[in-house]
């Protein structure tokens, strides 16, 4: 790595703490009035339990540092935890986060700015990281194009301040990428140390970090098989390796060094234990899947892995458990883009969110680096070479891009371009070479133009950073073309309050369906939850007034129903439609019941299910028709031009009487033959028990084997999937398994009954 200069230019000196700065500030305080995102109050809680229990049920598969460090100021002001029993012992870090912020006496505003004003440090630092890697390639001008398009790298403006992990992942991937190719290039104390410390680091900031070991192993690959030259300098012992078998000997036997290094910090992260609960803590289980057996079934050969790390007890158990879970609910997802959904993604998601998400000028200045970086390694490959070769500097750069790339394109995990954030430091470091390559005074002024629109885009959308989009998404269409983190966070709630303070009288009524973190109820006392009104059994009647739907909640991603309106619900809606009108001459109370159900509750392909089961068939019905009629609005709204937009991410309507009539009792205004999840390749969870118990009754418990198990993958939290995968496991001689299914399925049943008596 390169060291710093001993005397920087004071030009070099000023414009890179102007950067620098710029970007802190920027980021943090276009942060400043924005609610909590969906993820911030996982990460703060649990890092808050960290410290204060030296208990690691929260959270474990978002990296152990971050969350620490965003919790480290709240430890100094001595935030009370919130006491949750139920929610501590089944681990719900969002129940217990919401509760920390927003239930207990602590100020929400303080927290969050204390854990941006922390968090923001990481993108910092790597944008210092980049100047400091593109300066050794490229001198002081490239170092300076790479600065300057890192500090108003749209995704690194909009994440770097929010109390996640993602721009500590990024950061701690970039530095082990540059530390592990020093090393495999010339083992020395420096070199060493710095792959000890950036591996074991980049080891707790984010799982996705583990990408490492392939990167490494194809480093050392490549060095063993090139006629590069190895230099060893450790301790007075100086030597080189040139033959292929003792270059791979040497480089193996350094690696050594990181990798014990990062073991040593997961542990201590984790306070040398192996278990997750703290001593002494009361029986609980984790979230989703209550134990690391239940999880490293469905994880793949990762799972594998961590399973047979656990019973060795090699690393513990939280960071094992934290890795399988990454893998797990990385294979299904729901999924938006441009009017598609999907619980799988699609291959060209991450390519979408690369073109639109970036500016214009950055995307030819990287596109301009990354060629000139590929001809040149082409122009080079197979020649004699050495240490100085400006190819061979490149080529950690592209086959980190390469092997991130090819994860991007075949994961399912489609929910947001903040992913994509360990790829842009090695393009933004490419891009510097654009200033090498600009020889004439009218080049490098394009090049410096560039980067003047660059940053001049960027900040033309502040403070509404998160929802950034280049010219190709029309202005105010955004909610069209991507949902999720890559827009709708829930950071708009307190900007959505204010501009209703402002504009809307006190008597006009105000309907809102917002996917965030801050409780609604908190933020807009007078305002009514779409489909979800106070109290069970109360029809909501939708009047003329202010309809706030968040573009997640609009496009049916993360409100019910979800997807588009289809003929399914549509016969759903009328059904329950005329029940309701007919509620008084019901002559068979127990065929209700059982209707009802099968809307409320058993068709999860509906998103309709509740907690519990509401006490009479009257409540069943209600539940059902305000969900559904919600739905339906939210269908004529998204074919309807929104009144005002909150950041991009919350869309507001003024209806009147005639509008209501239209949206609920009119022709639809849009129905698909076929619901999105039915053209799935698997379906909905109601879909696939009836075939795994079709499949019982024919007796062929191995094929009902595999649907339960699709069952329980999709939707971990229904107990009639973990119920027929244990009939179905005793069936094919597995008293094992099939014990582990039931253990499941009465806990689900035990957490559905206590929760129905707490409401």
């Amino acid at each position: 790595m390169m060291p710093l200069p001993h005397r920087w230019p004071g030009w070099q000196q000023a414009a890179v703490v102007v950067f620098l700065v710029a970007h802190y500030a920027i980021a943090f305080t276009a942060m400043l009035d924005a609610s909590a995102t969906f993820d911030e109050v996982l990460h703060i809680a649990s890092g808050l339990s960290y410290w204060k229990f030296d208990d690691y049920r929260l959270q474990p598969e978002n990296g152990n540092l971050p969350q620490r460090w965003c919790a480290l100021p709240l430890l100094a002001m001595g935030c009370s935890f919130p006491e949750d029993d139920a929610a501590w012992r089944t681990s719900d870090s969002f129940g217990l986060g919401r509760l920390l912020l927003y239930g207990s006496d602590n100020s929400p505003t303080v927290i969050l700015a204390s854990a941006r004003a922390m968090a923001a440090v990481w993108s910092t630092a790597l944008c210092f990281v980049i100047w400091l890697w593109s300066r050794s390639l490229f001198g002081e001008g490239g170092g300076m194009l790479s600065l300057g398009l890192a500090a108003f790298w749209p995704a690194l403006v909009a994440h770097g301040p929010l109390a996640t992990s993602d721009a500590c992942g990024a950061l701690f991937f970039t530095l082990g990428t540059w530390s592990l190719w020093n090393l495999v290039n010339r083992i020395s104390v420096g070199s060493l140390t710095a792959a000890c410390v950036s591996v074991a680091l980049a080891a707790i900031a984010k799982h996705s970090c583990v990408l490492l070991v392939p990167l490494t192993a194809l480093f050392v690959v490549i060095q063993a098989a090139s006629r590069q030259p190895l230099h060893l300098s450790l301790v007075g012992a100086s030597t080189t390796f040139t033959g292929r078998w003792g270059k791979a000997a040497a480089l193996t036997a350094s690696l050594i060094g990181p990798l014990i290094s990062a073991m040593l910090v997961i542990w201590a992260s984790c306070s040398f234990r192996y278990r997750v609960f703290a001593p002494g803590a009361a029986a609980a289980e984790l979230f989703r899947f209550p134990t690391l057996g239940d999880c490293v079934g469905y994880a793949g050969a990762v799972g594998t892995m961590c399973d047979l790390l656990a019973a060795w007890r090699i690393l513990p158990e939280s960071w094992l458990w934290g890795m399988s879970q990454v893998v797990a609910r990385s294979q299904y997802r729901y999924s938006f883009a441009i009017g598609r959904h999907s619980l799988f993604g699609w291959w060209w998601f991450f390519p979408l969110c690369l073109l639109i998400k970036n500016t214009l000028p950055a995307l030819v200045l990287s596109g301009w680096g990354l060629c000139r970086a590929v001809a040149v390694v082409i122009a080079q490959t197979g020649r004699r070479l050495t240490l100085d070769d400006h190819w061979w500097k490149l080529l950690p750069l592209l086959l980190s891009l390469g092997l991130l790339w090819l994860t991007f394109l075949t994961s399912h995990l489609n929910i947001g371009e903040r992913h994509l954030l360990p790829s842009y430091p090695p393009l933004v470091i490419l891009a510097g070479g654009c200033w090498q390559a600009a020889r004439s005074q009218w080049s490098r002024l394009l090049v410096c133009s560039l980067l003047g629109l660059h940053a001049t885009d960027v900040l033309s959308r502040y403070p509404y950073t998160l929802a950034y989009f280049n010219q190709v998404v029309p202005r105010g269409a955004e909610y069209q073309w991507l949902v999720d983190s890559s827009l709708d966070w829930g950071q708009d709630l307190g900007r959505l309050s204010s501009w209703l303070e402002h504009r809307v009288p006190a008597e006009e009524p105000i309907y809102v369906t917002f996917s965030g973190a801050e409780p609604v109820e908190k933020r807009i006392p007078r305002a009514e939850i779409l489909g979800f009104p106070r109290g069970w059994g109360i029809l909501q009647m939708l009047r003329p007034g202010f309809y706030c739907v968040s573009a997640s909640a609009l496009q049916g991603v993360a409100d019910r129903p979800r997807g588009p309106w289809c003929r399914t619900f549509e016969i759903a809606y009328r059904d329950v439609s005329a029940l309701m009108q007919a509620s008084v001459d019901r002559p068979d109370q127990a065929a209700t019941v059982r209707l009802m159900r099968g809307l409320v509750r058993e068709r999860d392909e509906f998103g309709l299910t509740t907690v519990g089961s509401p006490p009479t068939p009257d409540d069943l019905a209600v539940t059902a028709l305000n969900i559904l009629q919600a739905g339906r609005l939210k269908a004529f709204l998204r074919h309807r031009t929104p009144d005002a937009s909150i950041g991009g991410s919350i869309l507001v309507y003024h209806l009147d009487a005639g509008d209501i009539e239209q949206a609920l009792h009119g022709s639809p205004t849009e129905l698909e033959e076929l619901s999105w999840f039915e053209r799935e390749r698997y379906g909905t969870a109601d879909e696939l028990v009836r075939q795994g118990r079709r499949y019982l009754g024919d007796d062929r418990p191995g094929d009902a084997i595999a649907v339960f198990e699709s069952a329980t993958r999709l939707y971990p939290g229904d107990p009639r999937a973990w119920e027929g995968l244990a009939v179905a496991r005793r069936l094919h001689g597995d008293e094992a398994g099939a014990a582990t299914a039931e253990r499941r399925r009465d806990r689900l049943r035990a957490r559905l009954v206590a929760e129905d008596a707490g409401r």
